[in-house]
């Protein structure tokens, strides 16, 4: 596999990550995690910018550098966890001659969510590189005996429901992240939603969730043409380009591919989504153009799938997938036959098998030979 191109792919909206078999992936961007986020925070609150002002020089330690100060002294709305007064101040860095690294920024006026650390005033960003959330500015009337997990997810299913634009599909895609009952009725109703893009966002918040949509709606999306809404109209609608069809077509297979993942407790079996026809998704996927045009990494996504699956029904497709024109599937194609055969010794890295590619795939086609008569 070509690195350097998927790495090309990965930054529209996504990550790319090198795994132990020497396979490059990408998947969805979504630094951005609620749970870590509140449990790392000393003070997690709804707040109002009063003010704001630079004052003197800080390092960010990320880039070993010195830059300016920022300090926003805000006002408190309401208190998710911690006990922070009614005004105080955030410090943070916020250069203004740096574009090419993201830092926090605080607007007047602004009502926002924001993640700290510290004991008193002024605060800290608890992360620099995701330091808040934009929330409704609705205030939600929250009882005494509610946890701050509580807390935060009403703020999160009331932004869903009140913003809109960009504001709205990231709150959406944080539902996803937080689960619970509330915040899956939400996004099953997002998901019926006459804008394609809420939808699609909603359907993968879903996956994420844990909450199975029907796999012919996920199709149905694979198989939209991503002309309708390409990145260009993504980025003048919402200002980020991930949101075109194209790259949510890929996340959907990517969230698909990653709802299944080993049980802690049990390593041999797998978690997955109950009642989810993975095969049969993961069949007619490969139909799907926008797969059969696509160089980047969305092979890898279904044939990794298949392989954590592990299922035996796979079988009569793993041995289609032998002659794909994708290299990538075709390795995950033998390694996911050795896998479900118990052949350790023929679950290869990428550089065996492309060291020796004719081998194994003669290999697995005799093997085929001899075993067909079993999947009539």
């Amino acid at each position: 596999m070509n690195i350097s191109r998927t790495l090309l792919t990965c930054l529209a909206g996504f990550y790319l990550l090198i795994v132990s078999q020497g396979v490059a992936m990408c998947y969805p961007a979504s630094a951005f995690e609620p749970h870590r986020l509140l449990k790392n925070s000393s003070v997690v609150a709804k707040i109002q910018v009063l003010s704001t002002k630079t004052n003197g020089t800080c390092i960010d330690h990320r880039f070993n550098m010195t830059v300016s100060c920022t300090t926003a002294h805000v006002k408190l709305l309401s208190t998710i966890k911690g006990s922070p007064i009614g005004e105080f101040d955030i410090a943070y860095p916020n250069p203004k001659d740096v574009g090419w690294a993201r830092y926090p920024s605080l607007g007047k006026d602004e009502i926002t969510l924001v993640f700290l650390s510290g004991n008193a005033s002024p605060y800290h960003f608890t992360d620099i590189n995701n330091d808040q959330m934009k929330v409704s500015a609705a205030l939600i009337p929250f009882q005494p005996q509610q946890t701050p997990e509580q807390r935060l997810q009403a703020e999160i299913d009331t932004a869903a429901n009140d913003l809109r634009g960009l504001d709205q599909l990231l709150a959406i895609e944080r539902m996803g992240q937080m689960g619970g009952t509330d915040a899956i009725l939400l996004l099953r109703k997002f998901s019926e939603s006459p804008d394609m893009v809420v939808a699609a966002q909603a359907l993968i918040a879903r996956i994420r969730a844990n909450d199975p949509p029907d796999a012919g709606v996920l199709l149905a999306f694979l198989k939209r043409n991503p002309a309708d809404f390409n990145t260009g109209a993504a980025m003048k609608k919402y200002h980020a380009t991930r949101y075109n069809i194209s790259d949510l077509q890929g996340e959907i297979i990517w969230a698909v591919s990653n709802s299944i993942r080993e049980d802690d407790r049990h390593p041999q079996h797998v978690v997955r989504m109950p009642g989810f026809p993975y095969l049969d998704f993961f069949r007619q996927a490969l139909q799907a153009d926008m797969i059969k045009k696509n160089d980047n990494s969305l092979g890898i996504a279904i044939g990794s799938g298949l392989r954590k699956l592990a299922d035996k029904a796979s079988i009569p497709l793993l041995i289609n997938l032998l002659g794909h024109s994708d290299a990538n599937l075709r390795y995950f194609a033998v390694t996911t036959l050795a896998r479900i055969n118990g052949r350790d010794d023929l679950f290869i890295s990428t550089g065996r098998f492309h060291a020796n590619e004719q081998k194994y795939l003669s290999y697995w086609r005799e093997w085929w030979k001899q075993h067909k008569d079993e999947y009539k």
